[in-house]
C-alpha cells in the first residue's frame, strides 16, 4: 500500500495554530483583506438599480469614500481599491439615469398638459 503525504523534498510540518494545513492555507494565512465597507458598497451600488436608486446610490458614494480612508489608513492590511471605484462608477451611471428620467419625465407632462391645453 502506498504511502500518501507530501513530496519528496517537501517537509510538511504542522501549522503554528496545531491545525493539519499546508503553510500558506487555512485561517492566518495571507496577509490581506478586504475591506467590508467596499464590498456593501459596491452592493447598494448594484442594488440601487432596484430599490430606491436615488438613495442606494448615494449612500454607496458615502461608503466608498469611507472605505478609500480606512483602505489607506491600514497600511496595506485591507485591499478593495477596485471595489470603491466600481461603486463609485455604477453610483454615478444610476444618478446620471435617474436625472435623465426625471428630466424625460418632466418633458413627457410638458408635452401632454401642452396638448391637452390646446
Amino acid at each position: 500500500m502506498p504511502a500518501y503525504g507530501p513530496p519528496a523534498g517537501m517537509p510538511h510540518a504542522p501549522a503554528p495554530d496545531g491545525s493539519a494545513s499546508p503553510p500558506g492555507w487555512g485561517p492566518g494565512a495571507g496577509g490581506q483583506e478586504t475591506s467590508s465597507r467596499a464590498v456593501v458598497a459596491l452592493v447598494l451600488a448594484c442594488a440601487s438599480f432596484t430599490a430606491f436608486p436615488v438613495v442606494a446610490a448615494v449612500a454607496a458614494l458615502v461608503l466608498a469614500r469611507g472605505a478609500d480612508a480606512e483602505i489607506a489608513a491600514a497600511g496595506g492590511r485591507l485591499v478593495g481599491q477596485g471595489l470603491t471605484r466600481a461603486a463609485r462608477v455604477i453610483a454615478w451611471i444610476n444618478l446620471a439615469l435617474s436625472a435623465l428620467m426625471v428630466v424625460a419625465g418632466a418633458v413627457l407632462v410638458a408635452v401632454v398638459l401642452g396638448r391637452t391645453a390646446g
